[in-house]
Parts: structure tokens; C-alpha cells; sequence
């Protein structure tokens, strides 16, 4: 529709067969009309191939197996939105989640990234991880991660894609590199991300932790020299 901008959603998938229809149908049921959507396939041996091209139209690239964070970037370089959303394939967006937070942008002209609240639910697991607060659990609240976000493709370019160092906190990297940065955040109080938890969370690996030690590390540092 003319002008709207374009949102560029990218959705990165590694043997994730079992969620991925889900995931799309959640992305293709969006209210917004003006989406372009990239299935990066990092080097997946189940079904997500076949399950992904059952969709016309999204745009499907099977990759060489390099990581999430590798995967999000080539999708980067191939989108052409002013807007970029990203969305894990087993998460869920509700169906009004991008015409909401694209009108918040076009309202906001100062807001970099707009974030939102994350509703986590159970699936196939009996209680929740360690690593969530029970509160957090029980009560949606603020929350940045990128499933429940839209980047402006200026900002992202400004603070630079995810570092492939990281195997599952290069999304909380960026967004540390972002505030450090200056870059302003807005939210919403509204729930646009539905997040599943399962046994095979990428944030039940215990690497995570370390991972995200050295982003903090990093960030102290990064401070440290802006002030010198």
C-alpha cells in the first residue's frame, strides 16, 4: 500500500520443523499490509525446508550451517524494508503486533527500536526454566528482545549486525551495543510477542551465561573509553 513503509521480517530457522508453521502463520496473519518475509534456513536436516516453501509468499534461503546470528545478518543484506522485525521459530507474534508498533514509529520520529511486552507459555515442559523470574513468568512485562521489537534499518546499520561470536546472545548484544550507543527505545505497553518455552530453548544452554558476562564485560569497557 503506498506509503506505508516496508517491514523486512526475518525468521531464522535450525531444525525447527516442529514450531515453524506456527511461527509463519503468525507473521502472515498481520494485519500490516506491507511485509516482506525471509525464511533463513541455517543448514537445517529436518523438515523446515518443505514446511517453508508450502508458504508462496515468503522468500526461503538455505544456508551453510554458521549460527542464528550469521543467519539473521544474510537476511539483513537481502531485506529491503526501512523497518526490520525479526522472529525466532518458535515464538509467536499476535495479529496486530506490526501495524501498532510501525504507526508508534511513525508518530515517534526519535524512537530507534520499539519494544513491547513478551507473554511466555509452556510447551511440553511442566514448570518454567531457572533463568526466568517467576515474576516475569506470571506478569507480561517490558521486555527487549527482538521478537517483541521493530528496528529502524538506519539504526541497525549505525550500531552494526549480530556478532557472530555469540551462539545465543547475539541478539542481547545488540541491544546493549544499541544503548551504549544513545540510541533511544521506545515501548509499548501491549503484549505483541508470545514466547514458548520448550526443552530445546537456545536460552537453556548454559553457554548463554557466559555469553552474557561478556557482553556486559564489553559494554563496562566501551563506557570506559567513550569517557577517556
Amino acid at each position: 500500500m503506498k506509503g506505508l513503509p516496508l517491514v523486512s521480517v526475518i525468521l531464522p530457522v535450525y531444525n525447527g520443523g516442529q514450531f515453524l508453521a506456527e511461527a509463519l502463520d503468525s507473521v502472515l496473519a498481520q494485519t500490516y499490509p506491507q511485509m516482506e518475509v525471509f525464511v533463513m534456513d541455517d543448514g537445517s536436516s529436518d523438515d523446515s525446508s518443505s514446511i517453508a516453501k508450502r508458504y508462496p509468499t515468503i522468500s526461503y534461503h538455505k544456508l551453510a550451517h554458521q549460527g542464528v546470528a550469521a543467519a539473521r545478518n544474510a537476511g539483513i543484506r537481502l531485506s529491503a524494508g526501512d523497518i526490520l522485525a525479526f522472529i525466532d521459530q518458535d515464538d509467536l507474534w499476535t495479529p496486530d503486533k506490526t501495524a501498532e508498533q510501525v504507526e508508534y514509529l511513525e508518530k515517534h520520529t526519535a524512537v530507534d527500536v520499539v519494544s513491547s511486552h513478551t507473554e511466555f507459555f509452556l510447551d511440553g515442559i511442566d514448570s518454567k526454566p531457572n533463568w526466568l523470574r517467576e515474576a516475569r513468568f506470571q506478569k507480561p512485562g517490558k521486555n527487549f528482545t527482538l521478537g517483541s521489537s521493530l528496528i529502524r534499518r538506519s539504526v541497525l546499520e549505525s550500531v552494526g549486525f549480530f556478532d557472530t561470536v555469540y551462539k545465543s546472545a547475539s541478539d542481547h548484544d545488540w541491544f546493549v551495543r544499541a544503548l551504549d550507543a544513545g540510541n533511544q527505545i521506545g515501548h509499548m505497553d501491549a503484549i505483541f510477542l508470545k514466547r514458548r518455552l520448550h526443552q530445546g530453548n537456545h536460552s537453556n544452554d548454559t553457554s548463554s551465561v557466559r555469553e552474557l558476562i561478556a557482553i556486559h564485560r564489553a559494554s563496562i569497557h566501551r563506557k570506559r573509553d567513550q569517557r577517556s
